[in-house]
């Protein structure tokens, strides 16, 4: 797991998110974030996921969630600034959304946080306090 995790944070830095300093690999607000939800994942009743999108063998794009009681939970998505246009990130979620309903073990996918593309995707939007 450390592998891909030193991967995921290669894509963080490289991504659009360390330009506005919000990657969870190194905001101050988060403080490690995806690193610790890694040391906890064995003490928690999910499984973490991490998926990536490889170039010629070089990982360009990846999206880290939590599977929780047939719930998808996305926590974190990234990639290289200069694949911006071929949208890795939605291609990672299509890719993501088919394989957790093909097995029909997942019920709903959480996209977690804003944005109205999201919106695309569901057929439904929950609001949960």
């Amino acid at each position: 797991m450390a592998q891909a995790l030193d991967k995921a944070r290669r894509i963080s830095e490289a991504g659009w998110q360390s330009k506005f300093g919000s990657s969870n690999f190194k905001s101050n607000n988060c403080d490690g974030f995806i690193e610790k939800m890694f040391e906890t994942g064995d003490r928690v009743e999910s499984s973490q996921e991490i998926s990536f999108i490889l170039l010629k063998g070089k990982a360009i794009a990846y999206l880290y969630g939590v599977r929780h009681n047939k719930r998808f939970y996305v926590v974190d998505l990234a990639y290289e600034k200069v694949f911006s246009k071929c949208s890795p990130g939605r291609v990672l979620y299509i890719h993501l959304i088919e394989n957790s309903f093909a097995d029909c073990n997942t019920e709903l996918f959480d996209f977690g946080g804003a944005g109205d593309y999201k919106k695309e995707y569901a057929d439904l939007i929950l609001h949960e306090d």
